[in-house]
């Protein structure tokens, strides 16, 4: 799992092809309708469908309330997101910059959406490993928001904790850790000690103290971040196996190998438990459970781990990302 970026969609790697209509929804339909089908359409990984109903969606919203509108601002911004999962970034960066800049003319200097909008771009270029223009749109969003109190500052600890991850990124692990140290405080008095954010932050910051290879501390703060998460979420959603994995790479590394099996048998019954056991997730832990044992001399149950990982993929391949 290793550092999360606080992103406004899901992270999924996909690819755009060319579109040259908008499916339509009938005379009726409005810009909101198109937006939400381009979200919907997204989610089931209808990507084409998803950018064409976001281009219908500003076109609609330019038509009803003139090009500098708020509402013309949210449907670049969607589609901009939408761009940016699809890692088609020329395209996310130009459509984030005019969302960014009908704010920029039509709100107050220091309106909160600014935040997440400056966020946006710092996270698009952050992807594109262009450092100096994440940290100036990261700067710049952390700069709108430092005078407000702490329980109404949420969304710039999210600014904190990617700012935090591209200090990590360059090198600079003090920083990384100072930064998210100080995101947490700003979760826990936003958001409560047992949040899904605070549990995020955790997680970031144990990967932090992994790389300066600080592995027992990295163990302790991972373990604080599931038993936060779990308390959050409940324990058997699927990222609980995923903070689950990180724990059990962090104990291999801090010599607690036996640890780290039980760790992964967690993370493996989550997904079992909600994917059902021949997942091509349930394969990936499989599969890591196989390394784990034959490091500990334990052949027989390497071979059996790595029998069934193989059965896995061989009935059910991992999909492939849409456009290939």
């Amino acid at each position: 799992m290793g550092f999360v970026r606080i992103l406004a969609a899901a992270s999924t790697v996909v690819c755009f092809g060319l579109w040259i209509c908008s499916p339509a929804l009938g005379s009726e339909a409005t810009w909101e309708d198109y937006l939400g089908k381009a979200t919907a359409g997204f989610d089931r990984g209808k990507i084409d469908e998803a950018v064409s109903y976001g281009r219908k969606a500003i076109e609609l919203a330019e038509k009803e309330f003139g090009p500098d509108d708020l509402r013309v601002s949210r449907a670049c911004t969607v589609l901009g997101r939408l761009y940016a999962n699809g890692r088609q970034f020329k395209e996310a960066v130009d459509l984030l910059k005019r969302a960014l800049a009908i704010r920029l003319k039509v709100l107050e200097p220091e309106d909160p959406s600014l935040v997440r909008a400056l966020g946006d771009l710092g996270i698009v270029h952050h992807q594109q490993r262009n450092f100096g223009e994440a940290e100036k749109y990261y700067s710049r969003a952390l700069d709108l928001d430092m005078n407000k109190p702490l329980e109404n500052r949420l969304p710039v600890a999210e600014i904190m904790n990617n700012l935090a991850v591209l200090f990590a990124d360059q090198g600079d692990l003090d920083a990384a850790e100072t930064l998210t140290q100080k995101a947490i405080a700003v979760q826990e008095k936003a958001a409560g000690p047992n949040s899904r954010a605070v549990a995020t932050s955790l997680n970031n910051l144990a990967s932090i103290h992994l790389q300066q290879k600080r592995f027992d501390t990295a163990v302790a703060v991972q373990e604080m971040a599931l038993d936060t998460l779990e308390k959050a979420v409940g324990p058997d959603k699927p990222v609980v196996a995923a903070v689950s994995k990180n724990l059990a790479r962090m104990q291999i590394a801090a010599g607690r190998p036996a640890d780290a099996v039980q760790t992964y048998k967690k993370a493996l019954a989550i997904v079992e438990k909600n994917f059902g056991p021949r997942h091509f997730e349930a394969a990936a832990v499989l599969t890591d459970l196989a390394r784990l044992e034959k490091k500990l001399g334990n052949e027989e149950a390497a071979e059996e781990y790595i029998r069934k990982a193989t059965e896995i993929r061989t009935l059910r391949p991992p999909p492939r990302p849409s456009g290939q």
